[in-house]
């Protein structure tokens, strides 16, 4: 499966938001309620995007999914137990497979290229 990853650009952002809401849309529908109507909402991705955190996977000229890296970690993540407190660190936001692509390995694919690549 050949996936181009790439800093997502303002010209897809209303693409990879009905992405997100379509997401959601599935996640319900399969009993899983993380997100909803509230969040991700568009101006978290539109946020994102202009930070330049955002990033796109793209096959065959679609974006199949969307995900978040940055160093924003929530209040929980602080009482982990890890391994180096100072070491340097990413965290993955908001990582969304396309509901047109889901069950094809590119959740796989991706955090794969994610943790090769960073």
């Amino acid at each position: 499966m050949d996936i181009t990853f790439k800093l997502a650009e303002v010209k897809y952002l209303k693409e990879v938001f009905e992405i997100y809401k379509s997401a959601v849309k599935e996640m319900e529908n399969n009993g899983i309620f993380q997100w909803d109507e509230i969040y991700p909402d568009y101006f978290a991705i539109k946020r994102d995007i202009e930070n330049k955190h955002m990033y796109i996977g793209v096959m065959n000229s679609e974006i199949v999914c969307a995900y978040v890296l940055n160093t924003h970690c929530d209040e929980e993540y602080k009482d982990g137990n890890w391994e180096d407190e100072n070491a340097d660190f990413i965290i993955v936001h908001r990582l969304c497979v396309n509901p047109d692509f889901q069950n094809k390995g590119i959740g796989y694919i991706t955090m794969k290229y994610i943790e090769e690549t960073v």
